[in-house]
């Protein structure tokens, strides 16, 4: 294969003979102009973690690229550059693709893909999906979405429309408020808003400083036929347009870095909320440029100088200040169900179609829930057929009999063919599995390169005497062997496999 030389950063997982099927294994080579390190390394991460492909990123300043593009083109390659007019020629020879924009000095980034090889397309196609488009961000280059609400809002609807179910639903058992008022601030698009309604009996208002994008809250709210339960007002967070004791619940989900004066926005949500009343303000920052992104103890002090008497900041899955009113229920974490595990899974996995394995020891509904928010075709597995004949019943009075089977079995003796499934979820089951180990090595067994499994949950009423301790779980994790296995103490005590 013909390289051209350069210094070689990475050097991760090579591609299977599946992605190759003639068996010549060869690694992708992202050859990118010298401004574009930071976040070509980052993105060489990201594809070797969800992907487990083999990338070699090199560094070269542009004029040099150019010089030996045109001499000694790779037979797999990615082009990344600037380009420092509207669609430098070299952009227009090889058909590049704009991925992002650089925000100052104001250019589009471009990419081309050199080959057909498979493993070139991967990393090519991922360059601007929606995992990509995060890392940009944080490295100040940036997607039409930044400047234009019309592309902002198809943005969300193509890329974050399942984050929303997960997130209102958060948001609700958070606050543990049903009814009311509820404050959106910064609603953008309305997507929350209309997920909020549809799992609550809210009123809700949606506040939004851009004129533009709240006319197209509008109509989306119209187009979900909720019009009666949303309502939008253009205005800032730093003045609310509200009385004082108005809201009964504030949310927020994106804009917390992007106030101004963190501390005023907070004290006035602070004035408009009831004293019953809960405010949940934050979000995961995939998509927030870093220069807008605030620690998590810069944000704690700013509380702290609020003088709100019940005001916390909270850093799990994502990052959030929560206010209570001094009359608000004390309210815990969300525990959430089965809808929120489905949720998880789909939002955390970004597996949304393929065939997915759920494993129970009794009918729980789970397999229901992920058909309701994805494409999946799913087997749930039960230990007896008395479970499955109950799993059966239910799910054949929901009418998703064509996508939902069920197979009796127990995990470390499966017997479904290698690379069978895209997606396992288990939720109660692992501490029934007699030899968490080889079950552990079975779901690897069973799921397809680039799946992923979840496993787990909360164990509320779990007898103390059938729970494992993570430390112990992690040490069975390690044993197994295999690469990419976690113990995640979120929400729950749950092992991640990633295939």
């Amino acid at each position: 294969m013909r390289v051209i030389c350069s210094i070689l950063l990475f050097a991760v997982p090579v591609f299977s003979n599946a992605e190759n099927p003639s068996g010549d294994v060869k690694p992708v080579k992202a050859l990118v102009d010298g401004r574009l390190h930071e976040p070509v390394r980052e993105l060489v991460l990201e594809f070797q973690r969800a992907r487990g492909r083999r990338v070699e990123a090199s560094f070269i300043a542009v004029e040099k690229l150019r010089q030996r593009m045109d001499k000694d083109r790779p037979d797999i390659g990615i082009w990344i550059s600037e380009a420092h007019h509207r669609r430098d020629e070299m952009g227009k020879a090889l058909d590049a693709r704009v991925i992002c924009r650089q925000a100052s000095p104001p250019a589009p980034v471009l990419a081309a893909c050199l080959s057909e090889n498979p493993g070139a397309k991967a990393f090519y196609d991922f360059l601007d999906d929606a995992v990509a488009q995060a890392v940009w961000g944080k490295w100040d280059f940036r997607v039409a979405m930044e400047t234009d609400a019309e592309a902002y809002n198809r943005f969300v609807e193509e890329k974050l429309r399942a984050t929303y179910p997960l997130t209102a639903m958060r948001m609700l058992g958070e606050c543990g408020i049903r009814r009311g008022i509820c404050i959106d601030v910064g609603s953008g698009g309305g997507q929350l808003d209309i997920e909020l309604a549809k799992l609550s009996q809210l009123k809700i208002i949606g506040l939004d400083i851009d004129p533009e994008m709240v006319d197209i809250a509008r109509k989306n709210v119209r187009s979900a036929g909720l019009e009666g339960r949303i309502s939008f007002v253009v205005g800032d967070v730093h003045k609310m347009p509200f009385a004082d004791n108005f809201a009964d619940m504030i949310v927020s989900r994106g804009a917390l870095p992007f106030f101004d004066d963190k501390k005023k926005a907070l004290l006035e949500v602070y004035r408009v909320l009831k004293p019953s009343g809960v405010a949940f303000l934050g979000g995961r920052y995939l998509y927030t440029p870093r220069r807008y992104v605030i620690g998590t103890e810069d944000l704690r002090t700013i509380v702290r100088k609020t003088g709100i008497p019940d005001a916390e900041v909270i850093e799990a899955r994502g990052q959030w200040v929560k206010i209570r009113g001094p009359e608000a229920p004390r309210q815990g974490q969300f525990v959430g169900g089965m809808p929120m595990v489905a949720r998880r899974a789909i939002v955390d996995y970004g597996i949304r179609a393929g065939k997915c394995l759920v494993i129970g020891r009794a009918f729980t509904g789970l397999e229901m829930e992920l058909a309701k928010v994805s494409e999946l075709d799913t087997t749930a597995m039960y230990p007896s057929e008395q479970a499955v004949e109950g799993g059966s019943a239910k799910v054949n009075e929901s009418g998703l009999s064509q996508r939902i089977g069920f197979s009796v079995g127990e995990p470390e003796t499966m017997t479904f063919a290698e690379e069978t499934f895209d997606l396992v979820v288990s939720v109660g089951a692992l501490p029934f599995w007699k030899d968490k180990e080889e079950a552990l090595r079975q779901i690897y067994r069973v799921l397809r390169p680039g799946g992923a499994a979840l496993l787990g949950g909360r164990y509320l009423y779990m007898p103390p005497g059938r729970r494992i301790s993570s430390d112990a779980l992690r040490q069975t994790a390690r044993q197994t062997g295999i690469a990419k296995i976690r113990v995640i103490d979120d929400m729950g005590q749950w092992v991640e496999i990633r295939k």
